[in-house]
């Protein structure tokens, strides 16, 4: 069995939550939240501060934790997404590396969207649902290396 650990980042301001447009063939066109796979030696802080800056251009404070996330993606293969949320310096996002478009979504928006739109719609929906009710754990939870 695969394991595969993400990171994704919920960026706020006002009421809204900053999603990417993905480039990648299988996810072709649909919405995530910034993110993607830990490489190996980095810290999930490094991977999302990392992740961000490479779809977005947006420089962020990881504020809390909003959830981790698991899912089956296929018989031999496990997800874990650990979601952060952060409020940028500056909302003026740009489509980075394997990004088609970024975009400004009001929380309820993102969850009117079809779930063709979207990357793992049920943990997407799932986690727009945590963020609505504010749902938040100190970063101290996690114990990464200084």
């Amino acid at each position: 069995m695969t394991i595969l650990i993400h990171v994704s980042v919920a960026i706020q301001s006002e009421n809204r939550v900053l999603l990417v447009q993905e480039t990648k063939p299988q996810h072709h066109g649909c919405w995530n939240l910034p993110g993607g796979h830990v490489e190996f030696g980095e810290t999930l802080y490094q991977a999302a501060l990392r992740e961000v800056a490479e779809e977005t251009r947006l420089t962020i404070a990881l504020s809390h934790l909003v959830g981790v996330y698991t899912g089956i993606r296929k018989p031999d293969s496990h997800a874990i997404r650990f979601v952060f949320a952060a409020t940028p310096q500056n909302t003026s996002a740009i489509a980075g590396a394997d990004i088609l478009a970024v975009r400004w979504f009001d929380l309820d928006e993102c969850l009117e969207l079809e779930p063709s739109q979207l990357v793992s719609p049920a943990i997407l929906r799932r986690i727009i649902n945590d963020l609505k009710q504010n749902r938040a754990y100190p970063l101290e939870v996690l114990i990464e290396p200084d």
